[in-house]
């Protein structure tokens, strides 16, 4: 018999379709989040706090919204890819109250110092503009200027929390880490408690992920969306 410790029941509201991403996808975005210091019991605790992810439109991305929105935090979210960008602004609209703290930003148009002084104000006082910025930025494109731009995002003694990498690694300014005092940190997936709380939390708060179904006949057009640049997550379903 399998120990009840090491599965995660699935909370009524919730059926295997709407559960399937949230397993990985949804446990590894809520996993970086609480490593980050977002407090993830206490919403009204994040109300000042400003949280950036880098390649919010992807599937970890669009879950990382939803979760940083409704856990109190402002968000910002950075995508590049047209879909993905049209994904977030029908969840900014959906979220209702929360999309009001949700403000999307698109880097093929927009550099990083202009949105970090759009969402977070300018400076209150000669040499304190490094005091204004995210509080935590959540890099999770594997590519050297996803990293970039988010690092810039960030005010000083912030979190820099890292899900992918580029097969190289990323590259940093030691400055960033000494005199600006930024934490860097990676997370893998996470941990059972956490895939019992994101569960129940995504169940009451309707997090949902944005889901394309496919059947089993139909994996090769999952592969050609995917390819093509498809957002939300893409199930297949056994009919």
């Amino acid at each position: 018999m399998a120990d009840s410790r090491q599965v995660a029941p699935i909370p009524e509201g919730l059926d295997p379709v709407n559960t399937a991403p949230l397993m990985c996808a949804g446990l590894t975005i809520w996993n970086a989040l609480e490593t980050a210091g977002i407090n993830m019991n206490e919403p009204q605790a994040n109300q000042r706090r400003t949280v950036a992810i880098i390649g919010a439109g992807g599937g970890l991305g669009h879950l990382g919204v939803q979760f940083a929105a409704k856990l109190g935090c402002k968000v910002i979210a950075v995508e590049s890819g047209d879909k993905p960008l049209g994904l977030l602004e029908d969840i900014a609209r959906d979220s209702k109250e929360d999309g009001n703290e949700i403000t999307i930003v698109d880097p093929r148009k927009e550099d990083a110092e202009d949105a970090r002084r759009r969402v977070c104000g300018g400076p209150s006082g000669a040499g304190l503009e490094g005091e204004l910025g995210a509080d935590v930025a959540i890099i999770l494109p594997e590519a050297q200027r996803a990293f970039e731009y988010g690092m810039k995002l960030l005010r000083n003694h912030s979190v820099c929390v890292t899900v992918s990498f580029p097969i190289d690694g990323f590259q940093m300014q030691p400055r960033d880490l000494v005199f600006r005092h930024i934490r860097v940190v990676g997370v893998l997936v996470g941990r059972n408690r956490q895939l019992r709380a994101m569960l129940e939390f995504a169940a009451k708060h309707g997090v949902r992920a944005k889901v394309t179904q496919y059947s089993l006949k139909d994996l090769n057009r999952l592969v050609e969306d995917y390819n093509g640049g498809a957002s939300g997550k893409l199930v297949v379903v056994n009919d």
